[in-house]
């Protein structure tokens, strides 16, 4: 199960290289988010929301 930001990224054309580096962590620390491996913090997810363009409950949904 992922969590719905790796989906808007992709939508987005976004590697997850690219969104990493505008998000100003890791690209191994953002796989492991969207996995759901690491809990996403509330400072990175405002970040987040902001970057993707989406309302903040929209990226802490999951997909199967």
């Amino acid at each position: 199960m992922e969590r719905a930001f790796a989906g808007i990224r992709r939508e987005k054309g976004w590697s997850a290289d690219c969104a990493a580096a505008l998000l100003r962590i890791s690209p191994t620390y953002l796989r492991r988010l969207e996995r759901g491996r690491v809990p996403l913090s509330l400072p990175l997810a405002e970040r987040m929301a902001g970057l993707y363009g989406v309302d903040l409950n929209a990226l802490v949904a999951f997909r199967r």
